[in-house]
């Protein structure tokens, strides 16, 4: 909590933290349920923010996740897959 006091200058301690998330949660269903969305029809994650979600979405974007994988981390998951003995940590650039 040292962080959340350090950046709002508030005292508060983990259990206070919690009451005040309820707090904001609870404001935000009543606020949405004036608004007519409050129902459990929409209280689920937009499809969308799943990511892709079915075989043809993936290869869709198979190109700019594989080409994501080379640039961030170093591998290529077009190279022949890794043996048993091989582990994460033999990744370039990669340190565990």
């Amino acid at each position: 909590m040292t962080i959340y006091n350090a950046v709002t200058g508030q005292n508060v301690d983990k259990d206070e933290l919690v009451r005040q998330s309820e707090r904001v949660y609870n404001f935000q269903r009543i606020f949405n349920l004036r608004r007519g969305y409050g129902t459990r029809k929409w209280d689920a994650q937009p499809y969308r923010a799943a990511g892709p979600v079915t075989i043809e979405e993936y290869e869709s974007r198979a190109d700019r996740y594989d080409k994501q994988l080379i640039e961030k981390i170093g591998y290529d998951p077009r190279e022949k897959p890794r043996g048993k003995n091989e582990s994460a940590s033999e990744l370039p650039g990669r340190t565990i």
